[in-house]
């Protein structure tokens, strides 16, 4: 069974080759969680124009930088190569709960960036991974801002309620009017 439309489904990773010669699949993880692979009974893939297909996960390896998946109905490496590019995704339903003050990309974007006396800043429109900390892309009326995500710009994150609260702000909007620190 399928959820009934993309939206419902939550990538973990992708298909970046064939491993060996049985159809075992190279899967570059997009999880922070790889524990979340051991867990896996069914996944879906999608390729580029067609519809998710089910496989049964018949077992799960990791190599130093992927995951080794072995799918049920995959016995030979051409199956597995017909593969490459493929999303590995899993029903939105089993998307893992994150620690306090993590959060999906997906729960960030469209969020609306307000500064602490509630000027509109824009809506959150990505999230850019930068390695030393996640950035904010916030589109709105003074144009495309840049915020790190961290608690000298970020104050709040507030999913229920659509905001997230950005301190300083008025550093990112008008650099112009803000002082040089000696």
């Amino acid at each position: 069974m399928s959820p009934a439309n993309p939206e419902d489904f939550r990538a973990i990773g992708k298909v970046v080759a064939a491993h060996g010669l049985q159809g075992t699949l190279k899967i570059a993880s997009w999880s922070d969680f790889d524990e979340r692979f051991d867990a896996l009974e069914w996944v879906f893939l999608r390729v580029e124009g067609r519809e998710p297909a089910r496989y049964k996960v018949v077992d799960v390896r990791f190599s130093s930088r992927y995951v080794l998946l072995k799918l049920d109905g995959l016995t030979r490496r051409e199956q597995a190569e017909e593969l490459r590019e493929a999303e590995l995704l899993v029903p939105e339903s089993e998307r893992w709960p994150l620690p306090p003050n993590r959060y999906y990309i997906s729960e960030l974007i469209g969020l609306q960036a307000v500064g602490l006396d509630e000027t509109m800043l824009g809506s959150v429109t990505d999230v850019i991974s930068s390695g030393a900390q996640d950035i904010l892309v916030v589109d709105g009326p003074h144009g495309e801002l840049l915020i790190p995500i961290v608690d000298e710009w970020v104050s709040e994150v507030d999913i229920a309620a659509g905001k997230v609260r950005i301190v300083n702000w008025q550093g990112l909007v008008f650099p112009e009017n803000t002082k040089d620190a000696d």
